[in-house]
């Protein structure tokens, strides 16, 4: 008991290096944990913000196909009648 009296300070130092091992561990897996929610943040930011631009480029698609249809459609009313009239001409 006499030794464990006169080393306290090397004791004192071991207790208090095993519990600054286990701070430090428990510290380094926290400031993963938080790493990887940032890096997970910034995706998930990214993602959002491709996701609007993908939506606004479809909705410009989405309008550009309804005028080439209706083009389409007009080009197709005219070639019938022009048929028709070249049809009737050469009857």
């Amino acid at each position: 008991m006499n030794k464990l009296i006169e080393h306290w300070e090397i004791l004192a130092g071991m207790v208090a290096s095993v519990i600054a091992y286990f701070s430090g561990k428990k510290r380094k897996r926290l400031d993963e944990i938080s790493t990887l929610q940032n890096i997970y943040n910034k995706l998930f930011e990214d993602m959002n913000e491709k996701y609007e631009q993908m939506k606004v480029e479809i909705t410009n698609l989405r309008a550009e196909v309804k005028q080439s249809n209706e083009k389409i459609s007009k080009l197709e009313t005219e070639n019938h009648k022009l048929r028709k009239e070249l049809h009737q001409k050469t009857n």
